[in-house]
């Protein structure tokens, strides 16, 4: 985490930087804190981009006025990992399709969330690529095979509802027998 802080700092207007893995979700992930000039998540993750591969651009950038201390003067990194993280999940928007609606408990089920509206944001809500692939075994059951890919371009429940219904998904393929024979190495 230390060499993140060292890049976010590089950022003009940046003045104090502590990063802190966190669970979102269920999800652990990097949250950013940060004291200076307020700028734009996009705009961080991009400069952040530059020098940082994509596993370690942190997830969330909050702005603080004042960077929480210890007895000693050190960050305290206890209160910053004990901060609340607001995600767009209280942006509820109500399914309006049965699809939906489905796709929208798949969501909450998924991200360990009480609900999930048919606008809500896959990754902006704690998704990861992990949390993803959780969601696509989620929803094998509609008929259709979904990928990393059609989550990221479809990452709502309403995008995602209408590109199943599109029939851009690949079908699933149907099994051609009951049972499968064991191989000789899952007999031995």
């Amino acid at each position: 985490l230390g060499e993140i802080d060292q890049v976010i700092r590089k950022k003009e207007g940046m003045d104090e930087v502590a990063n802190v893995n966190v669970t979102v979700h269920g999800g652990d992930l990097i949250c950013c804190y940060y004291t200076g000039t307020e700028t734009s998540p996009a705009e961080l993750k991009e400069f952040a981009s530059k020098w940082l591969p994509e596993y370690m651009i942190p997830e969330y950038f909050i702005h603080l006025d004042k960077m929480p201390r210890n007895d000693r003067g050190k960050f305290d990194y206890p209160t910053l990992k004990a901060m609340e993280i607001k995600t767009n999940e209280a942006e509820y928007e109500p399914p309006e399709t049965e699809l939906e609606e489905r796709i929208c408990k798949a969501y909450a089920d998924t991200l360990d969330m009480e609900r999930a509206g048919a606008t809500a944001d896959f990754f902006d809500c704690g998704g990861t690529s992990l949390s993803a692939a959780v969601l696509i075994s989620n929803l094998s059951d509609l008929g259709s095979t979904l990928s990393f890919q059609d989550i990221s371009a479809h990452p709502t429940p309403r995008e995602l509802a209408a590109f199943i219904e599109s029939g851009s998904s690949v079908e699933k393929p149907k099994m051609d027998r009951e049972a499968c024979p064991l191989t000789k190495t899952q007999i031995a």
